[in-house]
């Protein structure tokens, strides 16, 4: 929202944007991810507490409180965290697309969403296109042409 979208875009492609932000918290989003966030860590605290249960009979190490585990801490957390990853992408998507809809719903100006999003993806030099593997693995928001099939068929 900085100076940036300011200089760099026109006056309707700022107000879908702030559309779309705007949909983010009539929506409830923030309150959303947040809850995402804390079962998440909570799920990866548990499984590592699981993992650590009786090390001793494995390795002869003490629990997950010894200081000598903190790299197998480190390592299984960036692990269970990757692997949880794609979920909470696919519900950050979600609720993009929803803010999307708002915001062209609001606005009701898709030809300023598709020019941003162009703009966007140029100044970026993103793919608009990405493999949808790699969408579904990494990508919090939905690829850029995703983003303008939905609004020019609004």
């Amino acid at each position: 929202m900085g100076d940036t979208l300011l200089e760099g875009f026109t006056q309707d492609q700022v107000e879908v944007v702030l559309a779309h932000e705007m949909g983010h918290q009539q929506l409830g989003h923030l309150w959303k991810m947040t809850l995402l966030q804390a079962a998440t860590m909570t799920l990866a605290l548990i499984s590592l507490q699981v993992f650590f249960w009786g090390p001793e009979a494995y390795w002869g190490a003490g629990g997950i409180g010894d200081l000598s585990n903190l790299p197998l801490v480190f390592l299984i957390s960036t692990l269970l965290l990757f692997l949880l990853s794609p979920a909470k992408n696919a519900f950050s998507r979600f609720w993009e697309r929803q803010a999307d809809l708002f915001s062209l719903d609001l606005t009701g100006k898709p030809e300023a969403f598709v020019s941003f999003m162009e703009g966007v993806a140029k100044r970026n030099l993103a793919d608009k296109n990405p493999h949808p593997l790699i969408e579904f693995l990494f990508y919090t928001h939905p690829s850029i042409s995703r983003r303008i099939s939905l609004a020019r068929g609004k």
